[in-house]
């Protein structure tokens, strides 16, 4: 099935007193490329989270985000007090009003506001223990993103596909057209000839001149080449894998056939159909690059 670039997903579960949120975004990328925000203790896991992206996406740049939310009381919280830095102050002090002959004396509260006086701290839960549970998480977060990005790719099927309907329209008309020009030179010739002669030309005369138009003007072998590629177009599409740069590779050589169309034609109801077929082919080289 073919699957976009471009989508996002979020799993969650409890793990250790809280809750693990694992969300994943997907944006288009030449190639394959991880970027990933762990927590400290599970940064050991980075290059088995993208070797598992890996299996599961061919193309694009992925955002891996791992948010940990501790519940109410899961963290251990103390607070501490330097002895060393409070024997400082109150020496200080104590010599201050001594010198000075202060009678305030320091107390327990104004310790407590000097700087340096309290620790904090504070311990986080380590996750490091608990991968199984997390890669679990992940691989709900992996599905979820592989069905946006599926859904993405029947939306762009549909587009391309009505593009191709576009193209097959246009390309038909052409043929149609070019089958036509030859038996309308042939008469505009023989009138031309035979107001300015005020003879009759004679039929190898308009042979010759019809055979060389044709061998400038004939483009029959870019539209049966053109017509080939949007088959092969096709046939990658129903396939379903990786077709991203191979669908822009096919769509480059159609514009090759399609502008040498419009150099050699010289007609105008080509060249309008020409014009169609370019834009066409820009819509299906956009919408191949959002293609895995």
């Amino acid at each position: 099935m073919l699957k976009g670039m471009t989508g996002f997903a979020k799993a969650e579960g409890r793990i250790k007193g809280g809750i693990l949120s694992i969300e994943i975004k997907s944006f288009n990328h030449r190639f394959f490329e991880v970027v990933t925000r762990l927590p400290p203790e599970l940064s050991l896991y980075e290059e088995e989270i993208k070797r598992r992206l890996k299996e599961k996406v061919r193309r694009g740049a992925l955002n891996v985000l791992f948010i940990y939310s501790p519940q109410r009381g899961a963290l251990k919280k103390r607070v501490l007090w330097d002895e060393g830095l409070v024997k400082q102050y109150h020496r200080l002090a104590k010599m201050i009003t001594q010198r000075l002959g202060l009678k305030d004396a320091l107390t327990v509260n104004n310790l407590l506001t000097l700087p340096g006086v309290l620790i904090y701290e504070e311990k986080s839960v380590d996750l490091s223990g608990e991968w199984k549970a997390c890669r679990k998480i992940l691989e709900q977060a992996i599905v979820k993103l592989l069905k946006a990005k599926e859904s993405e790719g029947k939306s762009l099927l549909k587009d391309i596909s009505r593009n191709l309907h576009f193209m097959e329209d246009s390309l038909r008309k052409i043929a149609q057209r070019t089958e036509r020009r030859a038996r309308e030179f042939r008469e505009k010739f023989q009138k031309k000839f035979e107001a300015l002669t005020q003879e009759e030309i004679p039929e190898e005369k308009l042979v010759e001149e019809t055979g060389f138009f044709l061998r400038n003007t004939d483009i029959s072998e870019e539209i049966v080449r053109a017509k080939n590629h949007l088959r092969d177009m096709k046939s990658l599409l129903k396939k379903g894998e990786e077709v991203g740069r191979k669908l822009d590779f096919i769509a480059q050589e159609i514009f090759r056939e399609v502008n040498t169309m419009g150099a050699k034609a010289n007609d105008y109801f080509i060249s309008r159909e020409v014009v169609l077929l370019k834009s066409f082919i820009e819509k299906i080289r956009e919408q191949g690059q959002n293609l895995e």
